[in-house]
């Protein structure tokens, strides 16, 4: 099967000798892996997701992506905008997002533009920003993952109908340093679906055109694609293989 795993914003494919995807090359050695500018705009990683797939040669047979967060959009974008033929030409066969961001994320609009109604927000904001910037993330390049940005999105870069197209979502708390932002999504949201979910998407805004399969218990944003970081009692246990499993063994389908 022609696999193609495209990565989410800010972390590299490999970074020190791990794998954003861990486990997952070993794993699935043929598949691609592309890299892409991780703190580029929406289009210029999906650009670099294009020329990686025609730069690869796959054999015949359509080709199936499986995204992680961001990841989702830049191949939502290819897909929709036909970067080199892809699409058209039929060799896109599916996108199958995880924890993508479709209606954008209320994270990323409170480190852009800041409602701060009590001290306690204030706080809250410090706190999410300072790790942020510990990161070493540039704040502006998170505009493309604003809910205003993904709606506007969202409407310019339609489904195309040869392609299939499954969503899947995460919800829990793994990583010590995702509490801020998941107790933040639990804040503002409205709906259960807005207020669970992975300590950075919430399960309304992952679920495209309908969850695939029931939101995944036990996986925040980093255990989705193995990176599950015990601190302080947070328990991690999340099988993101048999997941990933799950997912190939549905395209095979």
């Amino acid at each position: 099967m022609n696999l193609v795993f495209s990565t989410g914003f800010l972390a590299p494919q490999m970074i020190g000798g791990q794998e954003y995807f861990r486990a997952l090359p070993s794993k699935y050695p043929d598949a691609l892996f592309p890299l892409v500018p991780i703190v580029g705009t929406i289009e210029d990683r999906a650009n670099a997701i294009a020329a990686a797939i025609a730069a690869r040669n796959f054999p015949p047979g359509p080709i199936h992506i499986i995204a992680h967060s961001m990841g989702g959009l830049d191949s939502r974008f290819l897909i929709s905008q036909d970067i080199g033929g892809l699409a058209s030409s039929g060799r896109i066969g599916s996108l199958s997002t995880i924890s993508t961001p479709h209606l954008g994320s209320a994270v990323a609009d409170f480190v852009m533009t800041p409602m701060l109604s009590s001290i306690p927000e204030r706080a809250l904001y410090d706190t999410i920003v300072g790790v942020v910037h510990a990161l070493g993330m540039p704040t502006g390049a998170l505009a493309n993952l604003t809910t205003s940005f993904c709606k506007t999105f969202d409407a310019a870069n339609p489904d195309r109908a040869a392609i299939k197209y499954f969503s899947y979502a995460g919800v829990g708390l793994n990583n010590f340093f995702l509490k801020p932002s998941h107790a933040y999504l639990q804040h503002v949201g409205k709906t259960p679906e807005e207020v669970q979910s992975d300590g950075m998407v919430t399960i309304a805004s992952a679920t495209h055109n309908g969850l695939t399969e029931p939101p995944w218990a036990g996986a925040d944003h980093v255990a989705e694609v193995g990176w599950q970081i015990d601190r302080v009692g947070f328990k991690a246990d999340f099988d993101h293989l048999g997941a990933i499993d799950r997912i190939i063994h549905r395209l095979s389908q």
